[in-house]
C-alpha cells in the first residue's frame, strides 16, 4: 500500500517508522526545511515501539504528483487549510486519506478539497514530539489509532487500513465514531494552551495558584458549551480537572500530559482558539474568558509576523507574587508547558 504520511515531527514520525521497519511504503511529506535536513540526515525516533534511524527523503508540497493509495494526515489544525490543497495532486478514485488531525474543520476541508478520495475521521492517543536534536521522541504509550467507519465503503477502507498495521505495534480500532473523543482532546487542548499562553507559564504552575486552576475551569467550560452546540456533551469536570491537579500526580504521569500539551505550538493552540471562538460568535454564546484568549492570541500572531512595526495591543493575564490576575496591554512571549 503506497502510502504518504503528512508530517514527521510528531505522531506521523512514529507511525511511519513502524511502518518502514515492516516494509512498508511509506513517504513523508514535510514543509520544505524540513523537508530539506531529512533528505540529508537520518529521521530518528525514539518509541518505546523501537527506535528508528533511517534517511527517508521526503517529498516538499511542490513534488506531490503522482496518487497514494493512503494518505495519513497527523498535522497540526492551523496547516490543514494549506495541506488539503495540496493533497488534491496526490488522488485517485482508489485514494483513502486518514486524518488523526486536531480541531472542528479538518474533515470537512479535506473532503471539500479531495472529493475524489475517502475520507476517514480517526483520532491517536500517539503523541510524539521533536526534540533539538531533531530526534522524535514518543511519550506516553500511547499505541492505538481510531478510525471511524458508520458506511460499509468506510468500514471496507479502515478494515483494509487496519490490516496494513497488523504486526507494526500499532493498534488500530475501526468504531462507530471518534468525534467525541477528538473534541474532548480538542478542548484539552485548547483550555491548557489557551491558559498557559495567556498566564505566561507552565501548566503546572498555572495549576498550582489558584487563579490558575479557575481560569482552566472558566475556560474548559466555556469551550464544552461550543463543543455541546456540535452535538458533543462533554464531561466539564473531567477534562478540567486534568489540568488542575497536573501538580499532584506521579512524575510519570505529569511528563506525558505535559508533553501532549506542549507539543502543541503557538500556531495550533491559535487555530484551535479560534475555531472554538468563531463557532462561539456565530451562534451568540457566552464566553468571556475564550474571547480574551482569542484577542491575546492573534494580537501575538500580528506581533510576531510584525515585530518591526508598532507594538499590537493584548490583553493578557499574568501570573504575579500573589498568583492575582491582571490586565496589561505589552505583547509577551509564549512560555510553552514543560
Amino acid at each position: 500500500m503506497r502510502t504518504l504520511i503528512c508530517n514527521s515531527t510528531g505522531s506521523g514520525a512514529i507511525i511511519g517508522a513502524r511502518l518502514i521497519t515492516c516494509g512498508g511504503d511509506v513517504t513523508f511529506l514535510d514543509e520544505t526545511r524540513r523537508a530539506f535536513t531529512l533528505d540529508r540526515t537520518p529521521l530518528m525516533v525514539k518509541s518505546l515501539l523501537g527506535g528508528f534511524k533511517q534517511v527517508v527523503r521526503p517529498l516538499e508540497p511542490s513534488e506531490v504528483r503522482s496518487p497514494f493509495h493512503l494518505i495519513i494526515v497527523c498535522n497540526p489544525a492551523d496547516e490543514i487549510p494549506a495541506l488539503a490543497e495540496i493533497l488534491d495532486r496526490g488522488l485517485d478514485r482508489g485514494t483513502t486519506i486518514l486524518s488523526l488531525a486536531d480541531g472542528l474543520e479538518h474533515v470537512s476541508l479535506l473532503e471539500r478539497n479531495c472529493p475524489a478520495a475517502m475520507v476517514l475521521d480517526g483520532a491517536t492517543d500517539i503523541v510524539g514530539q521533536i526534540d533539538d536534536s531533531g530526534t522524535v521522541n514518543h511519550f506516553g504509550a500511547g499505541t492505538t489509532i481510531d478510525i471511524a467507519a458508520r458506511t460499509s465503503s468506510a468500514f471496507n477502507a479502515a478494515s483494509e487500513i487496519q490490516r496494513f498495521f497488523a504486526g507494526t505495534g500499532t493498534n488500530v480500532d475501526v468504531v462507530e465514531d471518534v468525534a467525541q473523543k477528538r473534541m474532548e482532546r480538542a478542548i484539552r487542548l485548547t483550555a491548557a494552551g489557551g491558559v498557559a499562553a495567556l498566564m505566561r507559564a507552565s501548566i503546572a504552575r498555572i495549576a498550582s495558584v489558584a487563579s490558575g486552576t479557575e481560569h482552566i475551569w472558566r475556560l474548559t467550560q466555556e469551550v464544552a458549551i461550543v463543543a455541546a452546540t456540535h452535538g458533543h456533551r462533554v464531561d466539564v469536570a473531567a477534562l478540567a480537572e486534568f489540568a488542575c491537579e497536573l501538580p499532584h500526580v506521579p512524575t510519570a504521569n505529569l511528563r506525558r500530559l505535559i508533553d501532549e500539551i506542549s507539543r502543541c505550538h503557538f500556531r495550533e493552540i491559535t487555530e484551535l482558539v479560534r475555531q472554538f471562538h468563531d463557532n462561539a460568535r456565530a451562534k451568540n454564546l457566552p464566553t468571556p474568558l475564550l474571547d480574551v484568549v482569542h484577542g491575546h492570541l492573534q494580537a501575538q500572531a500580528v506581533d510576531e509576523n510584525n515585530r518591526t512595526g508598532d507594538q499590537t495591543a493584548a490583553a493578557s493575564c499574568d501570573t504575579a507574587e500573589a498568583g492575582q490576575l491582571s490586565v496589561h496591554t505589552t505583547p509577551v512571549s509564549i512560555v510553552e508547558a514543560g
